[in-house]
């Protein structure tokens, strides 16, 4: 007598938000004024310490801008791969620019957290596609023809 196969795990795919060039100003004065918010935090636990200004802008970007994994190159494709646990797709933007893409994750209980992405080769922001697959935040933009991509 046979044992029954285990059934496979459906895979949860789903789309997230990019974010256009008309939203592209909002959404960097927002990682600006977050990173802003932090160095100033730095600034008051160090007792106010004036002359810190780049040290705690600096301090406060390592803690909130995380680097992810290297993206890779396959064809005339880059593609980032990103684990995400317990992360809600539609708490996910991201901004897709020629050199680097930046992933901003909302949490109502803290500040937003922030991933850069470098791309190996620029790349056509307009050919973006980002989505969340189960655990797993695939960001991906074919590369830009005047930058020497196929």
């Amino acid at each position: 007598m046979s044992t029954p196969a285990a059934a496979l795990k459906p895979v949860s795919q789903h789309n997230i938000l990019l974010v256009t060039e008309d939203r592209r100003a909002a959404f960097e004065s927002l990682l600006r004024q977050t990173i802003q918010d932090r160095a100033f935090q730095i600034f008051e636990r160090h007792g106010g310490v004036h002359g810190q200004d780049q040290a705690n802008w600096a301090q406060a970007e390592a803690e909130l801008l995380q680097f992810a994994p290297p993206a890779r190159e396959s064809g005339a494709w880059s593609t980032a791969n990103v684990s995400l646990r317990s992360v809600d797709p539609r708490n996910v933007q991201v901004l897709v620019l020629e050199d680097h893409a930046v992933v901003a994750i909302a949490n109502p209980a803290q500040p937003p957290a922030y991933l850069l992405i470098r791309w190996p080769i620029h790349v056509d922001p307009a050919t973006a596609a980002a989505y969340l697959k189960d655990t797993t935040l695939v960001v991906t933009a074919k590369h830009s023809a005047s930058m020497g991509g196929s």
